[in-house]
């Protein structure tokens, strides 16, 4: 399989969307466009920080990580970290359950995570219009997770790559599982006031 397969295809997606179909007007069109850009460039090329190699990639997503959650007040951002460790601690704690009894693993390790992880997610943040604190903990929790094992690993002399091939196509593959859901929800709310009765949908409205 064509590493970074995923990750590419989510962001060549990205930069075609805002580049020919978002409106020209918008004011985050041309950010949109030049990030998902640099983050394809980025792809397989690893800088040294303090003898880790980190992706280009990945130091970016963490920038746009940083950016986004910069509007938040302090209680909300405080929440935001405690779901965003519990994101991390099941990232890291699975790989490496996996590194070391891959015998237990039946489907790919992924599917653990993410299922794991919408749960917790989903408990914290239950109401649809808590989504994007949803999105931005499960994006900030899998970063600081793809940290933390590097740190796990590195106390045991084990070389890591932090935001390697793997991490990015598993990166993409949940942040558009998360998108997908999100969207389902919205169809869902759609077709259910779409079904009440017109007293009932004035109600609803």
């Amino acid at each position: 399989m064509m590493e970074y397969i995923i990750f590419l295809s989510v962001c060549w997606g990205i930069w075609i969307t805002a580049t020919f179909l978002m409106d020209k007007s918008h004011p985050l069109r041309l950010k949109i466009s030049i990030m998902s850009l640099l983050l394809c460039i980025g792809a397989g090329k690893f800088i040294t920080i303090d003898h880790a190699e980190v992706s280009f990639s990945y130091l970016l997503l963490t920038a746009i990580g940083c950016f986004a959650i910069r509007q938040y007040p302090f209680i909300q951002l405080f929440s935001l970290c405690i779901s965003a460790l519990m994101t991390a601690m099941v990232f890291a704690g699975i790989k490496l359950f996996e590194m070391y009894e891959r015998a237990w693993f039946l489907v790919d390790v992924k599917w653990y995570i993410v299922i794991l992880v919408l749960l917790i997610q989903f408990a914290i943040y239950p109401k649809p219009r808590l989504w994007k604190n949803r999105m931005i903990s499960v994006y900030m929790g899998f970063l600081a997770g793809e940290w933390l094992l590097f740190k796990v690993l590195s106390q045991a002399s084990l070389p890591y790559k932090i935001g390697d091939s793997w991490f990015l196509d598993f990166f993409s593959f949940s942040m558009l599982i998360m998108v997908g859901i999100h969207e389902l929800r919205i169809l869902k709310s759609i077709f259910h006031v779409k079904s009440l009765p017109v007293k009932e949908k004035q109600t609803y409205e």
